[in-house]
């Protein structure tokens, strides 16, 4: 299965699946400031060019990642009205169950996207919830 990558390194990573149509996003690192993503906005809307509609995201928050900066929230907010605008069908977020911080920002912000995001602590979960029609 062919992948294409982007990423900031130490900072999130982004491969894109052709053949099932859809991406997998990363963030790994410490976001604090919009100076730490430079290439984040223009990333995410090459993977979404490379998608057809109905497109699903699976997206990971590791253990070694830290909550986003306030400053953050502007690139977050424009990279989902991208998401909605490329035809996002929905999308997984999973994140440890340690991340206590993480997982209660992204049910708000995933309230206010417009977006079909569930968040899980299992990946199995969220696969197979990504499966469903």
């Amino acid at each position: 299965m062919a992948v294409t990558k982007f990423e900031e390194k130490n900072q999130y990573h982004i491969e894109v699946y052709l053949e099932k149509n859809r991406f997998d996003l990363s963030f790994i690192g410490s976001m604090k400031k919009p100076e730490d993503i430079p290439h984040y906005i223009e990333h995410i809307g090459k993977a979404i060019e490379m998608l057809k509609p109905g497109f699903l995201i699976f997206a990971e928050i590791t253990e070694t990642s830290t909550p986003p900066g306030f400053p953050i929230t502007k690139l977050l907010k424009q990279s989902q009205a991208m998401m909605k605008d490329g035809g996002n069908a929905k999308t997984a977020v999973l994140v440890s169950s340690k991340l206590i911080l993480q997982r209660l920002t992204l049910n708000v912000v995933s309230k206010l996207s417009g977006l079909d995001i569930k968040i899980f602590t299992k990946r199995d979960e969220a696969e197979a919830w990504l499966q469903q029609k």
